[in-house]
């Protein structure tokens, strides 16, 4: 890609170097910011245009080089996003990792786990979306995250797969105790009291069944 002209005349200015001292830090710091500003505005134009491969490079390659700037946490959102779109799911994973590990205070963190831990889901990597998954539902950094009960179910569903049971059987619980809608709330406490069973854990078995 071409630059714009706001980048090639970031360039110039920070190629420039005006003046002396202080004077001419200043203005190369300027010209870069407005050189790397303008390569985000471009890789969200490519974006927007879905050129979804080419917006991903060039976010990635903006993030390696300006991992602390503002515009950082969205960009490589962004490139995850775009990989996703073009079912580059692996891809994909690895930068939606990089949103919630790098940036855990951005707005985009918690959906980033939740992606990534569905992404793992569909390539059979149970461990590891139950793992992000769990993150998801037990960090307080996430405790508001509208996607923490879908992380709950969807964690007791490949628990209860794998016969891992009885942690099956506590997350539906928890899942039922969040849910607000009771036709789900009461099949989740079903569920708890079938894995409950299948652990020979009669008593909580008998509690789930009480619930509903």
């Amino acid at each position: 890609n071409q630059p714009s002209e706001a980048g090639r005349w970031g360039r110039r200015m920070a190629e420039a170097k005006c003046g002396t001292g202080a004077r001419a830090s200043a203005a190369v710091a300027r010209g870069r910011e407005i050189e790397t500003s303008a390569a985000f505005a471009e890789a969200r134009q490519l974006f927007e245009d879905k050129r979804f491969e080419e917006a991903a490079v060039l976010y990635v390659k903006l993030v390696d080089t300006n991992p602390r700037h503002k515009d950082s946490p969205a960009a490589i959102n962004n490139a995850a996003v775009s990989y996703e779109s073009v079912q580059r799911f692996e891809s994909a994973t690895r930068l939606y990792e990089r949103v919630w590990r790098d940036y855990p205070e951005s707005e985009f963190a918690d959906t980033a786990l939740f992606r990534a831990a569905v992404n793992y889901q569909r390539f059979f990597e149970f461990d590891h979306a139950v793992t992000n998954y769990l993150i998801l539902v037990d960090n307080p950094r996430y405790k508001k995250s509208k996607h923490r009960a879908d992380a709950l179910y969807n964690a007791a569903q490949l628990l209860e797969s794998d016969q891992a049971y009885e942690r099956a059987a506590d997350l539906f619980k928890r899942y039922a105790r969040v849910i607000d809608k009771d036709e789900e709330a009461a099949e989740a406490f079903f569920r708890a009291g079938k894995s409950y069973e299948k652990a020979r854990s009669l008593d909580k078995m008998t509690a789930a069944f009480l619930d509903l």
